[in-house]
C-alpha cells in the first residue's frame, strides 16, 4: 500500500523521540487530539501499543472525556474513532469539541472532589434528575449534562419499532435548517456523553408524579442516549387532565405564551401527550 505524501513527510522529517514527547503532552482527556494524532502516520500509531494496550488506552481516554459505552458496542477504540470521525468537529455550538471539553472538565472535577474514577464504574444508586431525589445523602448530587437543554423530539408519532435515532434531534438557536435535520444518531459526542457527573447506573425522570417515568439504565454508567430512549418510551402515552395541568403550570408553562385557544376539547386533544407538548415548546 502506497504511503500518503503527507504521512511520508512526517515519517521522514520528525524524530521518533520528538513525536513521543508530543504524545505524552496530550492530556488523556483530550480524546479528539489523540485520535487525530494516531491517524497522522504509522509510526505514531505504533506508539499506542498492541490491541490490548490500545483497548486500555482508548477506554481511559473515552472515560476521561465523558464518552460512554452503549449497548451493542464491542471496542473502545471503535467508539473513540467513530465518535471523533462523525462528530468530533461538529459545528453545533453545544456539541463536538465544546461538549468534549465540558465533559472532560466535569469528569476531572468529580474525580477531584468525590474520589470517583469513571473506569471503576458508576455510582450504584438511582437518581431522579427532575425532582433531584438522591439516595446517597453522604454524597453530592450529580451534575446533569447540559446537552439535554438542546435536544427535542419529532412532532409526529414514530412507531417504537422504527429507528430510534430518527426521533430525538439537536435544537439550534436560531433555527438552522441544515443542523435541524441532524438527528441525535448523527451526533455520537452528544448521544454517548455521560448523562451525569459522576455517572449513575440508573436515572429516573419524573415528569409530574413520583410514580410515572421510565428509568434510564446503563451498566457502565447512564449515557445521554439511555436517557433519551427512556423519555421516548413515554412520549406518546396519553396524559390525564391532572397531569396536563401539572405540566402546563410547571415545565411546559411557556406553551401558552403564544397560544391561540379554539375550544377546551380541541386544546386537550392538541396537548394530549408529552410529544405534543414538546412540539409547542420547540420548533424543528
Amino acid at each position: 500500500m502506497e504511503m500518503d505524501p503527507t504521512e511520508a513527510q512526517v515519517e521522514a522529517r520528525l524524530p521518533v523521540e520528538l513525536l513521543l514527547i508530543v504524545k505524552e503532552y496530550i492530556p488523556l482527556s483530550d480524546l479528539r487530539t489523540h485520535v487525530c494524532f494516531y491517524n497522522t502516520c504509522r509510526t505514531i500509531a505504533s506508539f499506542y501499543g498492541d490491541s490490548s494496550q490500545q483497548n486500555a488506552f482508548w477506554r481511559r481516554s473515552c472515560s476521561l472525556s465523558g464518552i460512554g459505552w452503549l449497548r451493542g458496542d464491542s471496542s473502545w477504540k471503535e467508539i473513540a474513532f467513530d465518535t471523533i470521525a462523525k462528530d468530533g468537529f461538529c459545528s453545533h455550538l453545544h456539541c463536538g469539541g465544546s461538549l468534549l471539553r465540558w465533559n472532560a472538565a466535569r469528569v476531572a472535577q468529580a474525580m477531584l472532589l468525590y474520589d470517583w474514577d469513571p473506569e471503576e464504574g458508576a455510582w450504584d444508586a438511582p437518581f431522579d434528575a427532575v425532582m433531584v431525589e438522591w439516595t446517597y445523602p453522604d454524597r453530592p448530587t450529580p451534575i446533569c449534562s447540559p446537552i439535554f437543554r438542546h435536544i427535542g423530539f419529532s412532532n409526529n408519532f414514530i412507531p417504537p419499532w422504527y429507528a430510534a435515532s430518527t426521533d430525538p434531534h439537536l435544537i439550534t438557536y436560531p433555527p438552522n435548517p441544515v443542523l435541524a435535520k441532524r438527528w441525535i444518531g448523527a451526533h455520537p459526542v452528544a448521544s454517548r456523553s455521560f448523562a451525569t457527573f459522576p455517572t449513575v447506573r440508573q436515572l429516573r425522570i419524573h415528569y409530574y408524579s413520583t410514580t410515572y417515568g421510565s428509568p434510564a439504565q446503563g451498566a457502565m454508567g447512564t449515557t445521554v442516549w439511555d436517557v433519551l430512549r427512556s423519555i421516548q418510551h413515554d412520549l406518546d402515552t396519553e396524559l390525564t387532565v391532572r397531569q396536563l395541568i401539572h405540566l402546563t403550570s410547571g415545565p411546559f408553562k411557556e406553551v401558552f405564551r403564544n397560544w391561540k385557544s379554539t375550544s377546551f376539547a380541541e386544546d386537550l386533544e392538541r396537548l394530549s401527550t408529552l410529544r405534543r407538548l414538546m412540539s409547542f415548546r420547540y420548533s424543528i
